[in-house]
């Protein structure tokens, strides 16, 4: 690409020209690497200029602007951090405006295109400098070891790729200090997980939280690591609960805003999470009541690393991932451009205007385009994957577009996935949401369970023997449960409620218990009814403890009452789980088919029935 040609498509604002006339720098690099296998690596800007051993920066949000810092050379750079402009696996360019330093104002700019029939990259790097009198000189001979050091970078990044290892920009480590006495906390600590998890995760685990670099340790995303290393997520989970009651870890429960998705909050304990939270980078406020409002992360405990909040850039686009277009068009003018999206909802969002548009891909819709103005309403699309968008901003002033994906990443530990886990209950049974605030938690399934006779149970042995038969019970269903993946929400006498994240666990959890508590068993008279049902929930504070409420809890309550010893009822919501209808089939249950009547609701529920 020339020089003439990236500045007709990413263009100065007249405004910055007047303070000079920039100094330009362009290189043109071929990557041996696909755009998608590269976009990563570039895209998160901080760990990149880590690998090429620039200096630290600071960053300060107040009011919904950026502003950052750092010394070169003895020389302290004071800027204001322009939001990032991107089109994903294609183009993204940053922007400065320096108070302080070399230079009035910097713009970078990437440029990735495919080549070799998608095996390789034409990488395009822009450097744009309107430099201050004094900075200029330094600014140029800048220019030649900056080129090296990505010259340097990018090979590592091709010879990384050619084996099928991870990029060197995420095996950057610089040397890890660790607290005074850290080494004999870390001995009692390893001993007391030892007790409750596999040695060989234990012990990759210390020397991940003991070596691992500042950027991966600040925010420890469980799932993301779990992922990475290739084990399940609940093994994970496991281990940071049991690491941070070892005072290895602390729990953060962070406010997260729906639009940028960025940590607005981080909160020490679940009740300290206010009600509502605002987002003053994307200019809303909204309450902090869905299952996506919180994200659980675990930072590590300073008493073994101090682990501070460090950046080598602002890395906007490693930081939004969701976000595919992230465009701001000046007044009175157009930006276009091509996507290739994959299939699935997209959100259209205009930064200040309310409401947002949708966008479908899907591969048999016959359009093609996507034509977006300011001021217009937002428009609601079913495309194809392949776009040509033309977006124009009639108004006066800069406005920012965005389209983003709506599916939230897997990796995200919400608060559900601890509301499933006994580990939590038995560990943090101190945690409780604030009295105001109820927090949506998705589809969850819901066990009840219920002694038979339990009247003629305490006449016939008495109140002391019935009581240590009781709770003898709750031991046994307790142990099935966490056996099961699911976690005991509350008792109610002498019942039990209980969730589970996924339904085929809730029936293996009813199954084991009505095996337990069959007839042959002789040294408890005790004999269980258990009702199933799944559905959205709420979770809310009563009692000063977590419980769970809304009308999944209610059904799976009322149903009970057509259950006898041995049998498991359970809604036909619950039966549409693919797994739980093969694993009745696989253990040769018959359900039988009832009606039951929702008293005031004026409706009938199909309900199933089976006898272990």
């Amino acid at each position: 690409m020339t020089l003439t040609k990236l500045l007709e498509d990413f263009p100065w604002p007249v405004r910055y020209l007047a303070k000079g006339k920039p100094l330009n720098w362009l290189w043109n690099i071929k990557v041996q690497v696909p755009p998608d296998k590269l976009w990563p690596q570039l895209a998160d800007t901080s760990r990149f200029n880590q690998a090429m051993q620039m200096p630290q920066m600071k960053f300060e949000e107040k009011d919904g602007v950026l502003r950052g810092s750092s010394t070169n050379l003895g020389i302290v750079s004071e800027w204001l951090e322009v939001p990032w402009a991107w089109n994903f696996e294609r183009s993204l360019t940053n922007s400065r405006e320096y108070s302080r330093g070399f230079a009035h104002f910097l713009r970078v700019v990437y440029v990735l295109e495919a080549a070799e029939e998608n095996r390789s990259t034409n990488l395009t790097i822009y450097f744009g400098w309107v430099p201050k009198l004094v900075g200029r000189l330094v600014l140029i001979l800048f220019q030649y070891p900056l080129k090296k050091s990505y010259l340097k970078i990018l090979k590592e990044i091709e010879a990384a790729h050619k084996k099928g290892s991870a990029s060197p920009t995420h095996v950057f480590s610089p040397k890890v200090t660790l607290a005074a006495g850290a080494d004999t906390r870390l001995v009692q600590i390893r001993n007391e997980l030892l007790q409750k998890n596999p040695k060989d995760l234990v012990d990759r685990f210390i020397k991940y939280v003991t070596t691992a670099d500042d950027l991966d340790l600040y925010r420890i995303r469980a799932l993301a690591l779990a992922a990475d290393w290739g084990i399940p997520g609940s093994q994970m989970l496991k281990l940071c609960l049991y690491a941070t009651r070892a005072g290895l870890l602390n729990i953060s429960w962070d406010v997260i805003c729906p639009h940028c998705r960025g940590v607005r909050q981080e909160m020490g304990t679940l009740g300290d999470v206010p009600k509502r939270g605002a987002c003053d980078a994307c200019e809303v406020e909204f309450e902090n009541d869905t299952e996506n409002s919180l994200e659980i992360t675990f930072h590590l405990h300073p008493s073994v690393r101090t682990v501070p909040r460090v950046f080598f850039c602002s890395a906007e686009p490693a930081r939004k991932a969701h976000i595919t277009l992230q465009q701001h068009v000046a007044g009175g003018s157009e930006y276009r451009t091509r996507l290739s999206l994959k299939g699935g909802k997209y959100r259209l969002r205009v930064k200040g205007e309310k409401g947002a548009g949708q966008l479908l891909i899907a591969p048999d819709s016959p359009a093609t385009e996507l034509l977006w103005s300011a001021g217009n309403e937002i428009p609601r699309v079913e495309a194809q994957g392949n776009l040509n968008v033309s977006i124009k901003n009639p108004t006066t002033e800069i406005r920012s577009f965005t389209i983003e994906e709506t599916v939230w990443d897997n990796n995200t530990l919400k608060p559900a996935a601890l509301f499933n886990l006994q580990e939590f209950h038995d560990m943090f049974a101190a945690e409780a949401l604030s009295p105001d605030l109820q927090l949506e938690i998705g589809e969850q399934t819901i066990l009840f369970t219920d002694m038979v006779g339990s009247t003629r149970f305490y006449a016939t042995i008495g109140d002391s023997q019935a009581f240590a038969a009781v709770k003898k019970h709750f031991e046994d269903v307790y142990g099935v449960v966490r056996e099961c993946n699911g976690a005991v929400i509350k008792t109610i006498g002498d019942a039990v409620m209980a969730s589970f994240a996924n339904p085929p666990d809730a029936l293996r959890a009813g199954i084991a218990m009505q095996k337990m508590f069959g007839q042959g068993r002789e040294d408890s008279p005790i004999r269980l009814r258990i009702s199933i049902h799944s559905g959205q929930c709420i979770a809310v504070n009563l009692n000063s403890g977590i419980d769970f409420f809304g009308s999944t809890v209610n059904v799976a309550a009322k149903i009970q009452a057509l259950a006898g010893a041995h049998q498991i009822v359970f809604t036909e919501k619950f039966v549409e789980n693919e797994e739980v209808r093969l694993a009745l089939e696989t253990d040769r249950l018959q359900p039988e088919a009832l009606k039951y009547d929702l008293v005031g609701a004026d409706r009938s529920l199909t309900v199933y029935r089976i006898q272990i």
